[in-house]
């Protein structure tokens, strides 16, 4: 693309010039004496034109576009960020799990107790007081089940020492322990998995949403990575462009410098291929401009600083317009399957629909039925072996309890208004998937429609080109038979740049066009290892030059 016939171009044009008799000569010899001709100048030795090279040296490392989106999608801060609230997300689920985990307590203690004693209390004489000691080991646990029931088993082994102040005949310590089962069951608020753990439903369907955002924000940076990689591309062909250009007309004004130095052609050419010039080397300048400012887009949407090498050398092109990429309804359906956002958006939708079931149930009043079951045991020994012995001795029978227990709150304000909150967090989920769900087709369909339009203006771009670059021969042409001047030849070089200049944009919005679609479809890659694989379709043979 970056071959130019001009500098074949101008050299036809200095050849032509230096052809041509001199603009100040008469057509039709004047009346008067016959005066005998002057002899020719001598002939102007002109350099010949060497064409400039048809390739910009490549300048920086090599990137290929593959290794761009890869380094995007390790290093960007927005996909760092979305990682970082999927694991928050996670850590919502662990917490809505936590209340269900079985607990295991135990417990040690000694209590020493001294009552003082009233003289009518008194069971021993010259008693003051009552002294106690008490040793317990208490051993238990809990747990909560998504049904709505709560079990505690419980084991307390004590050993108990009274006696009087004084020494006194009949107090020995002794072993006492009780063995208990206590269950409560939700019968209306709490009951069930929807009362007790709707919240597990709430916080994994948000923790998998998060999932597929992390997945379509890789995608939109992808996306951006690879558009910001074809505008440097276009950039560098651009500026090689132009600077072709640009030593065409140099080597033009210092050719005809000569020929205007030597009296064979006006001043005024000079200054109009002068002119020129200055306006080649104003457009290599802002084209420059235009590729220092794609770098460093493409460092930011890499996810890059300033610091680390400041240029690269792109190895990919931009890529070649083939068929069209598909059926439109084939493309929309591809689109609905795919796309990591509209299953990020049903995600939510279904997690806040199971967390406003869970609102509305635990507005009911709180009911519960309860019950116990448990033995108390006795040993009068002191000692180790007693002491854990006593939980199965000297039991007179079971122990046991049954009842109901009703909380009926008169207005059940913040029950109510939890509803409502979960409610309006579900219409905003419902809302936005079904936005989402009415866009991705109007996505698919644009982008479809920009790519064929861009495909068929990048046709008629290199129909412009090839017409123009006739022009130009048309107009050497015409300048060896002295009809051409040097005004038509610049006009119609400008147009033949202008029209190369389109089609570079138009391959340009093609390139993004196709870019749009990919991602619109859900294909742009989300990990970087399949990053390769997935820009297949976007990406064009390596240069083989480019590391060398």
């Amino acid at each position: 693309m970056r071959k130019t016939a001009y500098p074949f171009a101008s050299a036809a044009l200095v050849l032509a010039l230096v052809a041509r008799p001199a603009w100040s000569a008469p057509r039709h010899p004047p009346a008067g004496p016959v005066v005998a001709p002057l002899p020719p100048p001598p002939p102007v030795v002109v350099a010949p034109v060497t064409p400039p090279p048809a390739e910009l040296v490549p300048v920086g490392d090599p990137l290929s576009l593959a290794e761009a989106v890869a380094t995007s999608l390790r290093l960007h801060p927005s996909i760092r960020t979305a990682r970082a609230e999927l694991a928050a997300r996670r850590a919502d689920l662990g917490t809505a799990r936590g209340p269900f985990d079985p607990l295991f307590d135990a417990s040690l203690q000694h209590v020493h107790d001294a009552t003082p004693l009233a003289p009518v209390s008194r069971v021993v004489p010259n008693q003051t007081a009552t002294l106690s000691d008490t040793t317990t080991l208490a051993v238990g646990g809990s747990a909560q089940t998504t049904w709505g029931m709560s079990v505690a088993p419980s084991v307390s082994i004590q050993r108990v020492y009274q006696r009087a102040d004084v020494a006194a005949p009949g107090f020995d310590p002794f072993q006492q322990a009780s063995v208990g089962l206590a269950v409560v069951q939700h019968l209306l608020r709490g009951a069930g998995w929807v009362g007790a753990a709707s919240a597990i439903d709430r916080a994994s369907g948000v923790a998998r949403a998060a999932e597929h955002s992390v997945n379509f924000t890789a995608q939109e940076q992808a996306f951006e990575t690879a558009t910001a990689y074809f505008q440097l591309v276009a950039a560098g062909e651009q500026v090689a462009l132009l600077r072709d250009s640009e030593t065409a007309a140099r080597q033009l004004v210092d050719q005809t410098r000569v020929l205007v130095e030597s009296d064979q052609r006006p001043r005024a050419d000079l200054h109009q291929l002068e002119g020129n010039l200055a306006n080649r080397t104003r457009g290599v300048l802002e084209a420059e401009t235009d590729r220092s400012n794609a770098l460093y887009v493409l460092r930011t949407a890499m996810g890059l600083g300033a610091e680390g090498n400041a240029d690269w050398h792109p190895t990919n092109g931009m890529p070649v317009a083939g068929a069209p990429p598909g059926d439109q309804n084939d493309l929309i359906r591809l689109a609905q399957r795919r796309r990591e956002d509209l299953i990020a958006a049903r995600e939510i939708t279904g997690a806040t629909s199971a967390d406003l079931r869970g609102a509305e149930w635990n507005t009911k009043l709180n009911l519960d039925v309860n019950g116990s079951i448990g033995y108390t045991g006795l040993l009068n020994k002191d000692g180790v072996g007693p002491f854990f012995a006593s939980t199965g001795r000297n039991v007179p029978g079971v122990n046991a309890g049954i009842g109901v227990a009703m909380e009926l709150p008169f207005n059940n304000t913040a029950r109510l208004a939890d509803r409502d909150l979960k409610r309006a967090l579900h219409d905003e989920a419902r809302i936005a998937a079904a936005d989402i769900e009415r866009r991705v087709p109007i996505d698919t369909v644009s982008a479809l429609a920009e790519v064929k339009l861009s495909q068929a203006a990048l046709a008629a771009s290199n129909k412009a080109v090839e017409n123009l670059a006739l022009a130009l021969g048309d107009e050497t042409d015409r300048m060896h038979s002295g009809v051409g001047t040097v005004i038509d030849m610049v006009l119609t070089e400008d147009r033949l740049i202008t029209a190369r200049l389109a089609r570079t944009a138009n391959h340009l919005r093609y390139s993004s066009a196709l870019s749009r679609l990919v991602f619109a479809t859900g294909g742009m890659p989300n990990d970087a290892a399949a990053a390769s694989l997935a820009l297949v379709p976007l990406s064009t043979p390596e240069d083989p030059h480019a590391g060398k």
